[in-house]
């Protein structure tokens, strides 16, 4: 976060002395690359260059093109593909294994960019939308901002593209991963948007005002956190002792909880060095919504708190308990007072990243994919063997947003992070086999659909790979469905692998539906047109539910259905 903020400072300099000026965006890598989708780089005019996209290897050479680019003021996209691993390729020696895809846009003082910038450096969570090949009506460099709320700010140049995008960032809540969307019908125009979703810098706040926090405030205030500082003696929270602060607050620590602004994305650190000070910090700051609470000291004085609260009738629930650390830190042997900063940030920084902390070598696959994202094996069925006896006609071949019902969702399977993709057919197993041509989908045929889902939910779990710990079981007839709902139903099975997880619309459960392999027998047991539902309703306290956003929920049965959705 601390790179957006150089780069916005740096942008604001060159506009100010009227400098032309170019951003370099990486929105696609394939291998091994030093950095991932969303890093940028701003060239001005005069060759001054702030960000990183690649270590010092592609920089110069991103830099001719910016130059090139700020002159033709055309946006383009350049390929760097660093697979070979051969100096013969690129006489750089560059050694990273990867393919990386750069946009590089020329781009002005007041940039939609710089404004949505601001506004996440300001504690704002949004999505950014950049048009990177575009045609006539939807020209290469729009942009558009999508806050939470569904707002927007900015337009692509049409009002359907507008609208597809929008609803994008808004099924993907926590879980959109910055990477290309491709809108069209493949074999005609098609427009790439870079979709990504900005968060806003890390909030860290330091409660104790001592000797030692000022490492830590350094640190975190050099890594780019928002860093607030909690004490209630007034002359320790001053910009002279910890100038990296960006804010103080004074209050008697039992008050803490309630004086000091928190959210979802807030670590507290608590470090008075007086236990009494301490117990009262870590009650005050229980009901807040913080995702850490860090205890500097040993752990059995940790303990010692939780139990006196306990027995003073605080409630302290397990994943409670999970978010409290005692002793802070990561075991690197730190021992002075920046060393124990150094470990404290760095387990931070691991749990907000959702990470262990381990050695990297320690790691099996890529190190740049999140641990979650590593695991588990989930296989993706998609049921699509319906004789589309409401429609009339094969449905699922039937275009939405310039692409086949079908394809749409099984493109979004394979792009979410399921393991495998199975699909089931069945009365137009031809035709629809047609349309998943170049996909790298394993079909399924069900032999008998007239009996109903279940059948066709049994021919896809009994394809499912066993090594799959379960499988998300989606229709192909839900053509909104994308990668990120359906990886949001994975990230809830990760935190428990036994239950069942379903979307939820209007209050019931709906699918997609992720199943543990424990339910697999239930549902080959199923017959007739009794679908999964049934297993649902028989676990009822084994179902999470995770809500379905309305713009993804639309389920195509007849004309009417395809008419509400404007195709």
């Amino acid at each position: 976060m601390k790179e957006l903020a150089d780069i916005l400072s740096a942008a604001r300099e060159a506009s100010a002395a009227g400098e032309p000026m170019a951003v370099a965006t990486i929105i696609g890598v394939r291998g091994s690359t030093y950095r991932r989708e969303g890093a940028r780089l701003l060239v001005t005019r005069s060759g001054r260059l702030t960000g990183n996209i690649s270590g010092g290897c592609l920089e110069g050479d991103v830099a001719v093109v910016a130059a090139d680019v700020m002159e033709r003021r055309l946006p383009r996209v350049t390929l760097y593909d660093l697979t070979a691993d051969d100096d013969a390729v690129w006489g750089l020696g560059l050694g990273c294994n990867g393919a990386i895809e750069v946009f590089v846009e020329p781009v002005t003082g007041d940039d939609l960019l710089w404004q949505a910038a601001e506004a996440v450096l300001d504690g704002a969570t949004l999505g950014l939308v950049t048009v990177v090949e575009g045609g006539a009506t939807v020209p290469a460099g729009g942009r558009m901002v999508v806050w939470p709320d569904g707002r927007r700010q900015g337009s692509l140049g049409d009002a359907a593209v507008d609208e597809e995008a929008a609803r994008i960032v808004l099924c993907a809540s926590g879980a959109l991963r910055s990477r290309v969307h491709t809108l069209g019908a493949e074999g005609g125009p098609q427009i790439r948007l870079f979709v990504e979703v900005l968060h806003p810098p890390l909030r860290l706040i330091v409660c104790g005002a001592g000797h030692d926090a000022i490492p830590v405030v350094r640190l975190a205030s050099q890594l780019g956190w928002r860093v607030l500082v909690v004490d209630r003696r007034e002359a320790f929270l001053t910009p002279e002792r910890f100038p990296g602060a960006t804010g103080f607050v004074r209050t008697e620590f039992p008050e803490a909880g309630a004086t000091v602004p928190t959210d979802p994305n807030s670590f507290v650190l608590v470090m008075t060095h007086n236990y009494v000070h301490d117990r009262d910090l870590l009650r005050a700051f229980l009901p807040t919504p913080v995702r850490y609470l860090g205890m500097l000291g040993p752990r059995a004085r940790t303990e010692k708190m939780l139990g006196e609260l306990v027995a003073e009738g605080v409630a302290i629930s397990e994943d409670r308990r999970a978010q409290i650390y005692g002793p802070v830190g990561l075991d690197i042997g730190g021992d002075t007072p920046d060393e124990i900063a150094l470990a404290a940030l760095s387990e931070i920084l691991a749990v907000a990243h959702g990470r262990a902390g381990g050695f990297l070598r320690a790691r099996s696959g890529p190190i740049h994919v999140p641990a979650q994202d590593a695991g588990p094996f989930v296989s993706a069925v998609i049921l699509a063997a319906g004789a589309s006896t409401r429609m009339g006609r094969p449905k699922l071949a039937i275009p939405v947003r310039g692409t086949p019902m079908i394809r749409r969702i099984v493109a979004a399977a394979l792009a979410s992070r399921c393991s495998e993709a199975i699909v089931v057919l069945g009365t137009h197993a031809d035709l629809y086999r047609s349309l998943l041509d170049g996909l790298a989908v394993r079909i399924v045929e069900n032999r008998d659909p007239t009996e109903g889902m279940a059948s066709s939910i049994r021919a896809g779990i009994e394809a499912v790979s066993p090594d799959a710990s379960g499988a998300v079981i989606l229709l192909a007839d839900q053509p909104f469905v994308s990668a990120e709902v359906i990886d949001r139903l994975i990230e809830a099975v990760a935190s428990d692998r036994r239950r069942i997880v379903a979307s939820e619309h209007h209050g019931a459960a709906t699918p997609p539906v992720y199943f543990p392999r424990a339910y697999f027998p239930e549902l080959l047991a199923l017959e007739g047109d009794r679908g999964a539902r049934s297993v649902i309703q028989a676990h009822p306290r084994e179902c999470v539910l995770v809500p379905l956003p309305e713009s993804c929920a639309a389920d195509i049965d007849t004309s009417e259905d395809l008419s509400a959705i404007g195709d």
